[in-house]
């Protein structure tokens, strides 16, 4: 599980402290950026913040209207996260968690519809993933990281031109825990629901995959080339 671990140092107010652009040159290491109104933007804070607020943050024209690309860690509570043109979060060996979070109708063609990591580590708690698409990945596209943790999340109508219509892993070092989330109406190639591969340990607990689709391989989940598959008291049906 990753966490903040430095104390909260400042708490900048947007837009009373200035627009997302401004105030992201004055961040430091365990700032907090609180938004109180809906947001246009993007944000490449090059510090490990937490992102909060019960509002929406739509994009502003960049492919990626998060970036987390310094090694630092981005933690993100309650906000509705949108870009139609692009993802929602571009992570590259960083640390992303999104908690409490809705993330709706991104997409393009792009691996990881809404969010994309390389390296780096991916929680996810609390969380929506609705209507996103991409090519590996509608909605998640995790690629040599560390690990991933899906908590208490949904993946609802979000597709996949090839592979994992809500969620593709490749190369993941360590543990992909999916826990007490459900899975439906998602669509890819090939694992409508879920597609792992290249040693990976997969594991689905206490969850739904219902009415996932593929043309292909897995209407629920593929787990492909010397990985580690476990299914533990989960539901999975017309799939």
């Amino acid at each position: 599980m990753l966490l903040l671990t430095q104390a909260f140092a400042a708490t900048w107010s947007v837009p009373a402290d200035g627009t997302l652009a401004e105030v992201s040159q004055l961040l430091s290491d365990g700032d907090v950026i609180d938004l109180t109104e809906d947001t246009t933007g993007c944000l490449d804070a090059g510090r490990s913040v937490l992102l909060k607020g019960l509002v929406t943050l739509t994009a502003d024209g960049c492919e990626n209207l998060l970036v987390v690309n310094d090694g630092e860690t981005l933690q993100v509570i309650g906000l509705t996260l949108v870009n139609p043109q692009g993802r929602v979060a571009g992570v590259w060996s960083s640390n992303l968690i999104l908690e409490a979070t809705t993330v709706q109708g991104a997409g393009g063609a792009l691996q990881g519809g809404a969010v994309y990591l390389y390296g780096g580590s991916l929680v996810v708690r609390d969380a929506n993933f609705l209507d996103n698409e991409g090519t590996d990945g509608g909605a998640i596209a995790a690629v040599w990281v560390d690990s991933v943790l899906i908590e208490r999340s949904t993946f609802v109508n979000n597709a996949a031109t090839a592979s994992g219509g809500g969620l593709f892993t490749y190369a993941v070092q360590g543990p992909v825990d999916v826990v007490d989330s459900v899975f439906r109406d998602n669509r890819a190639q090939d694992g409508g629901a879920i597609h792992s591969q290249w040693y990976h340990q997969l594991s689905v607990q206490d969850s739904e995959l219902t009415d996932n689709r593929a043309l292909g391989y897995g209407g629920a989940i593929v787990s492909w080339y010397q990985g580690d598959l476990e299914v533990l008291d989960s539901e999975l049906t017309d799939n």
